[in-house]
């Protein structure tokens, strides 16, 4: 288990992680990050900063983990930051890119969703300067997504660039809770590892 954790993410692509439960996500993201040397992590639904300040996170370690948790109009001003940070890491966690678009909500008019495609481009932009990055510096970049629901056998995603990621992504994960101790991974789509479900332990988070 510990090896194909180690060489679960690829560099070149997109590591993408969907999933229905945050709590399921949480579980997967403050596992994952105790596999590399330092992690930038960008959190966008405040989840794992919330956590991180209750304590609650075990391996949570400052020097460790670089953390950024913009708010509205935040995010261009600490560009420079965010890229320097990850020149010094060894994992980029993006967490996660539906709310991404809370950043830019006085742009988006809610009924009408009029401003939506200029919000999916300037994401679409961010993503691709950051993948290249990574590419550059030879880094794993995890992206976390939440499926709003289900249709037919096909999963559907709102509000972020579906299309975008499924070009992008090299890895596609899938999380969920067993219990408050257990976590299943699916593996959907890998370069080097078949189609498969992992049972973890959630031993990163006290609760």
């Amino acid at each position: 288990m510990h090896n194909i954790l180690c060489d679960l993410l690829t560099i070149g692509g997109l590591n993408t992680l969907l999933f229905y439960n945050p709590y399921a996500k949480l579980c997967f993201t403050s596992t994952i990050t105790s596999y590399f040397r330092k992690t930038t992590y960008l959190d966008f639904d405040t989840t794992y900063t919330a956590y991180t300040k209750s304590n609650l996170i075990k391996n949570y370690i400052i020097n460790d983990i670089s953390l950024f948790t913009p708010n509205e109009g935040e995010l261009e001003s600490l560009i420079t930051k965010i890229i320097s940070n990850i020149s010094n890491s060894s994992l980029l966690i993006i967490d996660s890119l539906n709310s991404f678009y809370n950043l830019y909500y006085k742009k988006i008019d809610i009924e009408s969703l009029k401003g939506i495609s200029t919000i999916q481009h300037t994401l679409s932009n961010f993503l691709m300067i950051l993948l290249k990055l990574c590419q550059s510096l030879r880094i794993p970049i995890l992206v976390t997504n939440m499926m709003r629901y289900r249709k037919k056998k096909e999963w559907i995603t709102t509000p972020t660039n579906k299309r975008f990621l499924q070009n992008k992504s090299t890895v596609m994960l899938f999380v969920e809770l067993l219990s408050q101790n257990m976590f299943f991974l699916d593996i959907i789509t890998h370069p080097t590892l078949l189609p498969t479900t992992l049972i973890l332990e959630n031993n990163n988070i006290n609760i």
